[in-house]
């Protein structure tokens, strides 16, 4: 027996049949239950642990249905539309289910109707094991149910009691308004009124599943369960090969898929991965998986996998083969692969920005995000030579034997004197001045020198030294025409090379 410890004293959370047989009752005070059996055996609760189980046998009833959520803290609600016929019908389904809980150590009840109330009801005060309502008489399937069985609050259960109401059938044969005028509260009213029209059906109530469900899904069935390595990879080339097919005849491609492994004992394990670009070959995508597959452990074995493409996207038939773009061979694999083992977001590209400044020119963006790799080129594109590498920032040189139409004869940078024999220029890239106007003509640095960068026209040169170094210079403003009239400043942004 399980006992929770609150600030109104120690209750009861959980029994076994044994302290059921002894008159223990959940809700009951722990002292109530010892004075009527001194030697019951108590174990203290703990309620994080139990939302963390129920969550995971929630995950491991996927295998039934995509649409499972969480129902209180001992509960679960599974949408099977759809699922049963693949089980052999809806009693075949719940035995199964039943037979599976029971074998991991749990008891439960089942219940089965067109609304969850409905369900909810059979499942907790049904009489029987297993209970079925045929389609569309859920009412009259829980009509001979106690008021228990409504999901109401116990101070609205306690005013129907003192009501005589103690039956379904009760309240469902009394008019509305009359129901409504036997209550001080209208809020109580509408209370059971909803729990009525949701047992019903004229009011929807909509499930909440623990995981968004995926698009497209395969199921793989094991008649032994599964316990070596081989038998996971076997199973997921048989699962994708079937996903291929469904996804072919759509003309689809996956971007996101993620292999889960049902235990025999009632666990789970799921491993993921991400793609580039939208593919469905089994071989490729099974090289992906093939690292990850380290993560499951078959534990006692597996008896269902379920391989879902989380996301997918449209597929034209030049990109069936990855080798099919204008990417070489081995970029988009390489991405993968890499995404896959140092995460999607430690994986990035540089985008295009519509700036003539270098410094505003590109962005680093997701490696699997934006435009599509491989795909038509940029609208904004600029016809000039730059870099191999930028500087983040620019960095101000000391200039020997200038000349006011071009680059200086000499330059010091980093404590060294570089003297230039040839160069290439100048390129005038102007400020932006949309820019300067939203901060104010100040910039947003703090520094004389990033001031002058922001505020005056730049003149770019490319400039060799004498030992073939290639270097991309520029001079921040124009001779006697600076803001504060002070002479121009060089700087070096980038090498070539």
């Amino acid at each position: 027996m399980l006992v929770h410890s609150g600030v109104k004293g120690t209750r009861i959370t959980a029994t076994n049949r044994m302290a059921e047989k002894a008159g223990a009752v959940i809700g009951q005070m722990l002292n109530d239950a010892r004075a009527a059996c001194p030697e019951i055996h108590v174990e203290q609760g703990n309620e994080e642990a139990d939302r963390d189980y129920l969550t995971r046998l929630g995950h491991w009833g996927m295998r039934y249905s995509p649409m499972v959520a969480i129902d209180g803290i001992d509960g679960l609600l599974v949408d099977i539309a759809g699922c049963d016929h693949l089980f052999g019908g809806e009693q075949a389904l719940i035995t199964d289910f039943m037979l599976r809980v029971e074998a991991i150590g749990l008891s439960a009840r089942a219940g089965l109707a067109d609304t969850p109330g409905a369900a909810w009801a059979l499942a907790r005060y049904g009489r029987g094991q297993d209970l079925i309502a045929p389609p569309n008489q859920s009412l009259e399937a829980t009509i001979d149910l106690p008021i228990e069985a409504m999901r109401l609050e116990e101070k609205v259960l306690l005013l129907l009691r003192r009501l005589g109401l103690k039956q379904i059938d009760q309240l469902h044969t009394i008019p509305r308004a009359a129901l409504e005028r036997r209550f001080r509260s209208r809020e109580a009213a509408s209370s059971v009124q909803l729990r009525l029209d949701q047992l019903v059906g004229f009011i929807r109530e909509p499930l909440v599943p623990l995981k968004e469900v995926a698009p497209y899904r395969e199921v793989l069935s094991c008649a032994e369960p599964a316990i070596e390595a081989a038998a996971i990879a076997m199973a997921l080339d048989h699962l994708l090969l079937r996903l291929e097919h469904r996804l072919e005849c759509e003309g689809l491609g996956a971007r996101a898929l993620t292999l889960t492994a049902c235990h025999s004992d009632g666990g789970y394990d799921g491993v993921s991965i991400v793609l580039g670009r939208a593919a469905r070959e089994p071989d490729y995508i099974a090289r992906l998986f093939s690292e990850r597959l380290e993560g499951i452990n078959p534990g006692f074995g597996i008896d269902l996998f379920i391989l879902s493409a989380d996301r997918v996207e449209k597929m034209s038939e030049a990109q069936q083969s990855l080798a099919a773009n204008s990417l070489p061979k081995d970029v988009i694999p390489l991405i993968d692969r890499l995404m896959n083992r140092l995460g999607v977001e430690h994986i990035t590209r540089l985008a295009p920005v519509a700036s003539h400044v270098p410094e505003r020119a590109q962005r680093s963006v997701p490696a699997i995000g934006g435009q599509v790799m491989g795909g038509q080129a940029p609208a904004w594109e600029i016809m000039v030579s730059r870099p191999f590498r930028l500087f983040e920032r620019p960095e101000l040189i000391e200039t020997i034997a200038e000349v006011p139409d071009g680059p200086p004869l000499r330059f010091v940078w980093r404590r060294l004197t570089r003297k230039i024999i040839r160069s290439r220029g100048p390129e005038r890239i102007a400020p932006e001045w949309w820019r300067e106007i939203g901060n104010g003509g100040q910039g947003s640095y703090d520094n004389r020198q990033s001031l002058l960068l922001r505020t005056n026209a730049r003149d770019y040169y490319e400039v060799e030294d004498e030992e073939g170094t290639r270097y991309w210079l520029f001079r921040a403003g124009l001779y006697g025409l600076t803001r504060n009239g002070d002479a121009p400043q060089w700087f070096i942004h980038g090498l070539f090379g």
